[in-house]
């Protein structure tokens, strides 16, 4: 062969690599039916959104298959394990507590070819705690349960005027409630705090069980309680506590820290007290972060309102797989989950400069307690300093 041969034998060697290899494919499983529907459709706007960017002038394109599981941890289970056989590059999603420890519980303990799996999976909402439990390749870029707890008390027994003693938990029957209950009589007791009684139901309850469960309030002790939950089951339960005129001061998790939730509560929703990640597309960011800006124009351009944060964290899960891929040398590596875990690794997310623990739980994700006031959304800053000029005035 003449070496004038060699470069087009090389062009047509290197097309033939690419095609053979195909595309970056990952598999995303969101909840887009069910009771967290409203979040995976969030969700996914901000995933489409990253994708596109992504994709600008990257010789192999990342290409997303998008699963529903139906807000069902076992179905979920299925879609990754199907991801894993089909040889998929990574996995984004599950959305969920009790969804991620499913599939992390079965791929450690119960099914070898997923154990044996090098497979990246990333979730854009999964706040439920599984350090130490020696799940790898797995990757949560929303505040840990342990970091939500750990301000709601915090919250409840300095921040507040009077302080929350005593408290009633109410959570929901599952691996995400059980854990979050835990983590927080933990650091309620640590905070000097009491929980006073801890009441159970069932995901999916309806108006008339909420209204039973809560009836007991009127004869008990303690100056609030706290509703644990993931999706729809915190705004009935709220409207049934206003239905008794429960006078004690209400809590909740990040999960209700979605536009359609607050506005489906309505009037209802005042005096309700929830923790969620500090981050508000409204304002400027000092220093600026170029991303961020971004992605909120995209968004605007796109869908005609200012994006939530769930929408923020399925854009930022698609980014820190591309920066992960980028950073490994490329989307074939075998050190795309080892890449993500270093401690040297970091990815602009929308939601500032970000990384990952040892552990795959987001290493810096501040939260803040928001509340409503004149209809609105607002920090605990904002609404303190609004009591303190109320105060003043009167």
């Amino acid at each position: 062969m003449t070496a004038r041969w060699l470069p087009a034998l090389t062009c047509l060697l290197a097309v033939l690599t690419v095609s053979c290899a195909g595309d970056f494919r990952a598999v995303v499983i969101l909840p887009e039916s069910g009771r967290l529907a409203h979040v995976g459709s969030e969700a996914r706007k901000g995933i489409d959104l990253a994708l596109a960017k992504v994709n600008e002038g990257r010789e192999v394109p990342l290409v997303l298959e998008f699963a529903d599981d139906g807000s069902d941890p076992e179905r979920a289970l299925s879609e990754y394990a199907r991801a894993i056989e089909s040889k998929a590059l990574a996995v984004i999603g599950p959305v969920g507590g009790d969804a991620m420890i499913t599939c992390l519980s079965a791929r450690d303990e119960r099914d070898r070819s997923l154990t044996e799996s090098n497979v990246a999976l990333i979730s854009p909402w999964a706040p439920t705690t599984i350090t130490g439990r020696g799940f790898e390749n797995a990757f949560r870029n929303h505040p840990t349960d342990t970091t939500e707890t750990g301000r709601l008390s915090q919250f409840m027994r300095r921040d507040m005027t009077p302080r929350i003693k005593d408290l009633v938990l109410i959570s929901e029957l599952s691996d995400y409630g059980r854990g979050y209950k835990a983590e927080f009589a933990q650091t309620f007791k640590r905070h000097q705090g009491t929980v006073e009684s801890s009441m159970n139901f069932e995901p999916g309850i309806t108006d008339e069980a909420a209204a039973e469960l809560v009836a007991e309030l009127k004869n008990r002790p303690g100056d609030g309680c706290l509703v644990v939950s993931q999706g729809q089951d915190i705004l009935t339960l709220i409207k049934a506590l206003r239905a008794i005129e429960y006078r004690g001061e209400v809590f909740t998790t990040s999960a209700f820290h979605h536009p359609e939730l607050i506005s489906a509560a309505g009037t209802e929703a005042g005096d309700v007290f929830w923790v969620a990640p500090q981050w508000d597309p409204t304002k400027a960011d000092d220093p600026p972060n170029p991303t961020k800006t971004e992605f909120v124009a995209a968004y605007e351009q796109a869908h005609g309102s200012k994006p939530g944060y769930w929408a923020a964290f399925g854009y930022d899960t698609v980014i820190a797989l591309a920066a992960g891929t980028d950073a490994a040398g490329g989307p074939y590596s075998s050190a795309i989950p080892s890449t993500l875990s270093s401690l040297n690794f970091e990815y602009p997310g929308v939601l500032g400069t970000a990384r990952f623990d040892s552990s795959g739980n987001c290493a810096e994700c501040p939260v803040a307690i928001y509340g409503i006031s004149g209809g609105e959304v607002k920090d605990w800053l904002e609404l303190s300093k609004m009591f303190s000029a109320s105060e003043r005035q009167g």
